[in-house]
């Protein structure tokens, strides 16, 4: 209740700033947030800053004993290059540095980016591709799975190569996460600027509801922007610049004849990274039954944030 009556008067409440609370809330709060899994995180909360404060304990009880003299970082350097003094400017960056600030990095080389499919395909889930798609209920999974596997055969070539009769029957996993890994050092990046993140579609996030990710998917690698670009699960942007008010480019779902989702089987390499899609809402009130699993199927347009990192400015601006 004093905060705003201090703060008119004094410029801060009884003469102290506001950033050290704020500080405090990040490093006991916000940090041990981002290290959790972001489900029922309270109790992983309280583990991570108990396991901090006794690491705390333990190094001041080492440091005594002059053991742990600096970090494993520092003394590597050390090791290679032995003129790096105990009070060299590159120690102190080292000793410094935040586990926060290594999350979501990647000290990979330096590529412009990869995504690679997780390491574990789903469980019980039908392997044969016919019966796989009854229970996606996508019946042309086949023939859109034909039709990629001879598009590749013919890029490769160079010739149209028909495709073996078996190979349609072989077994077949599903995944429903993969990772991407891009250059970005301009964002939280690692040593050789690459940034990682997940991208996910599942029917069943966290217990719950469905989660599908947009991705921006490479069209025309030669155009540049959303110009050369489309965001899965295929939106296409309905004009030749981004909106003269808002900045952004707007994009549309992409529908067949028969009114359903235009669907296409694309290759893994095709995807850049994942992207953020914010509604056109218009003017109407939104339903308050609304699941955030909806959001994608009923709206008839949507902004292309380009605001989420610097990362995703670059690629689609």
């Amino acid at each position: 209740m004093h905060y705003r009556h201090l703060i008119q008067q004094f410029g801060a409440p009884n003469g102290l700033c506001s950033s050290i609370t704020e500080s405090k809330h990040i490093k006991a709060v916000k940090k041990p947030w981002r290290h959790s899994n972001r489900f029922e995180a309270l109790g992983q909360m309280f583990t991570t800053n108990q396991r901090l404060d006794k690491l705390a304990a333990a190094r001041v009880d080492f440091e005594s004993c002059r053991m742990l003299d600096g970090s494993v970082l520092s003394a590597a350097l050390q090791d290679v290059n032995p003129l790096h003094g105990e009070h060299d400017d590159t120690h102190e960056d080292l000793d410094n540095v935040d586990d926060d600030e290594i999350q979501a990095v990647d000290d990979g080389p330096c590529i412009l980016n990869h995504v690679r499919l997780a390491k574990t395909p789903v469980r019980n889930i039908p392997t044969d591709l016919y019966t796989l798609a009854r229970h996606i209920e996508v019946p042309n999974l086949p023939l859109l799975v034909h039709r990629f596997l001879e598009s590749q055969l013919s890029n490769d070539t160079g010739l149209d190569i028909a495709l073996p009769p078996d190979l349609l029957v072989s077994p077949v996993s599903v995944f429903h996460s993969a990772i991407a890994t891009f250059y970005a050092p301009s964002d939280l990046s690692g040593l050789g600027g690459m940034h990682t993140e997940c991208i996910r579609s599942t029917p069943c996030w966290r217990k719950a509801q469905a989660r599908y990710d947009t991705v921006f998917l490479e069209q025309d690698p030669d155009i540049p922007g959303m110009g050369g670009l489309h965001v899965g699960r295929w939106f296409s942007t309905i004009s030749d610049g981004p909106d003269e008010d808002i900045g952004m480019w707007i994009v549309q779902p992409d529908f067949n004849a028969g009114s359903r989702w235009e669907l296409e089987v694309i290759h893994l390499n095709c995807i850049l990274r994942g992207a953020h899609l914010i509604p056109v809402y218009g003017h109407d009130r939104l339903p308050m039954d609304i699941r955030h699993a909806d959001s994608l199927d009923i709206f008839q347009a949507y902004y292309v944030n380009k605001y989420i990192d610097h990362h995703a400015f670059e690629v689609a601006f």
